[in-house]
């Protein structure tokens, strides 16, 4: 996806399937939306572990 171009039509070669940037955007929030929640749950747990050491 370019800034200068925000309307074009975008083709993954491998499985021919046309992609619009609206979707190519939505996807990509959910991707870091899923990230983001993996970091929290990692982050949750070093922290239990490191108060459990503590004690």
């Amino acid at each position: 996806m370019t800034i200068d171009n925000p309307n074009a039509t975008y083709i993954s070669i491998d499985k021919n399937d046309i992609y619009i940037p609206d979707i190519i955007k939505n996807q990509a929030i959910e991707i870091h939306e899923d990230i983001n929640k993996i970091i929290l749950n990692v982050s949750n747990l070093i922290k239990f572990q490191l108060m459990n050491m503590i004690k």
